[in-house]
């Protein structure tokens, strides 16, 4: 009982029946206890500890705890946890895994079956939208200028990056998903004025052949020519002998350094390589377009190998 009230204590004095029942105590006691006064049933399964100061973060608490496993404070309600200007605490929102109980509707919530463990964190004890999954499932009820005002907020803010945001979008972003186009757009027009890392580019690379359930390249490889080394390549799929290179307008945005890229280029054909080229632009805007041309390759090849010998 002693590890219960401590949980509760870090759980804004309230506990679930399941917390309950991992720690050996019963149904039978909790209503009990219910019945004694020791504790208080605040919503479906949900407990509170009586005298307790009851605060937002405790209603968020009961409401998280009350739809069960995998939800997750969301929208205004995440934004206002965030600390984000313009969201004041009060509303109580939440998104779980699955359809919303009429019965016990303690906040107002959203159902999602793609929520996972990797898009909520933890403020104050309590989980809550990552600060990328809350901007974004902000924006989706949003025009485009308050849409970029609250990217820009959350950037300024140090809660999140274009390029964190940017591996959101890739990894939520799907046809016909309210929100994606306008995301999409704001994401590539406020990068404009901040290049990403070379390693926040590459890193969305992955994320997009990731997200479309490719395979994934060997990183930074030192690659020989015929006669002498090439170089390092951003990318290698080894067995099909394609080098992906991911331009950064940092390095790629004068006529030097495309030279270098041409001529970089002329000599990896020469040692039998194929080259695809992609930016921080096309992944974030067109990303079908670079997927497609590595499923080409992939395709040609898996065609050669099944092809018969002496075709």
């Amino acid at each position: 009982m002693k590890k219960l009230l401590k949980l509760a204590e870090r759980q804004h004095a309230v506990f679930s029946a399941a917390q309950a029942l991992s720690f050996g105590v019963t149904r039978d006691q909790l209503r009990a206890m219910v019945r004694d006064g020791r504790i208080e049933r605040v919503a479906r399964n949900v407990y509170r500890m009586p005298g307790s100061v009851r605060t937002w973060r405790q209603k968020l608490m009961i409401a998280v705890l009350a739809a069960g496993p995998g939800a997750a404070v969301s929208g205004r309600a995440a934004a206002a946890l965030w600390r984000i200007p313009g969201y004041r605490e009060g509303i109580v929102e939440i998104t779980q895994p699955r359809r919303p109980s009429r019965r016990y509707k303690v906040a107002r919530e959203h159902s999602s079956t793609r929520l996972p463990a990797a898009h909520i964190r933890v403020v104050d004890g309590i989980p809550v939208t990552s600060p990328e999954r809350t901007v974004f499932d902000l924006v989706r009820t949003y025009g485009y200028q308050r849409a970029e005002r609250l990217v820009k907020t959350a950037v300024a803010r140090d809660l999140t990056s274009i390029a964190d945001l940017a591996q959101l979008l890739v990894q939520v972003a799907r046809r016909g998903r309210p929100g994606v186009r306008l995301f999409r757009a704001v994401l590539a027009e406020l990068s404009d004025g901040k290049p990403p890392t070379e390693s926040e580019l590459e890193d969305l690379v992955l994320a997009v052949l990731a997200a479309a359930g490719l395979e994934l390249p060997e990183r930074q490889v030192e690659v020989g020519g015929t006669t002498a080394p090439i170089g390092r390549v951003d990318f290698l799929y080894r067995h099909l002998r394609l080098v992906i290179e991911a331009d950064s307008r940092q390095w790629h945005g004068n006529w030097l350094a495309t030279e270098a890229d041409h001529r970089r280029d002329a000599l990896l054909v020469a040692a039998g390589f194929q080259v695809i080229r992609t930016n921080w632009q096309q992944l974030l805007t067109e990303p079908e377009l670079f997927v497609n041309a590595v499923r080409a390759v992939f395709r040609r090849e898996a065609g050669a190998v099944s092809a018969p010998s002496g075709a």
